[in-house]
């Protein structure tokens, strides 16, 4: 049995990935597969293979929570494997990117390869530690900003409500939007909106705790 988690928004992806990874790892008569139903702590833990549908922004920030992981395959589907805008986490440097435009037989392909890989023994998994990582995140005062713009506040609203200037504002939000290669307001929501429905990460990780009313 392969257990394999996937976590993405769109329920017409998710059911089509079902099928793809049904079809890919069956293709030598190799047990049936399981998805496991939430993404949490105890799924990330049992999963043989996660697949995450990464948003623009989220492979360069931390995604804490993969830090339960205890064995097998990371992919992240991405909309574009710009150097740029997609890295690979320094504590997970055994994740592997698919775009969303990938072809259904391209990336039956894919999965097979890195499965064949992983049976193997080829794959290599290192143990993931937070102490001095790299990676981005939102200052205090930008989760203030942000978690009040998501929430759908005008510049002057979230100036008054935070007792800043405007200017600090737009400024803030320039420079979230410059830190995760963000090119439109609509990937800076979509952004946001990964951080903030993050239920298994440390309370400094979740926006929504930051700025109450």
């Amino acid at each position: 049995m392969i257990s394999v988690l996937i976590k993405g928004e769109d329920a017409f992806w998710l059911n089509g990935m079902k099928y793809v990874l049904s079809d890919a790892l069956g293709y030598q008569g190799l047990q049936n597969v399981c998805f496991l139903p939430d993404y949490s702590t105890d799924s990330i833990q049992k999963a043989d293979l996660i697949i995450i549908r990464l948003q623009p922004g989220e492979s360069i920030s931390c995604i804490y929570e993969l830090r339960h992981r205890r064995q097998g395959v990371i992919i992240g589907v991405v909309d574009s494997l710009d150097s740029k805008r997609v890295q690979r986490p320094t504590c997970f440097q055994d994740m592997v990117f698919i775009t969303m435009n990938s072809s259904v037989e391209w990336t039956k392909l894919f999965i097979q390869d890195i499965w064949e890989k992983y049976n193997l023994n080829a794959w290599h998994h290192e143990e993931n530690v937070c102490f001095h990582c790299p990676r981005k995140a939102l200052s205090f005062q930008q989760a203030r900003i942000m978690t009040l713009f998501y929430a759908g506040r005008t510049m002057p609203e979230i100036a008054g409500k935070l007792s800043i200037n405007i200017k600090t504002v737009f400024s803030q939000k320039y420079l979230v939007m410059r830190r995760f290669n963000l090119r439109s307001d609509y990937e800076l929501h979509k952004f946001l909106s990964t951080q903030l429905v993050k239920t298994i990460s440390p309370p400094s990780f979740i926006l929504g705790n930051v700025v109450r009313n």
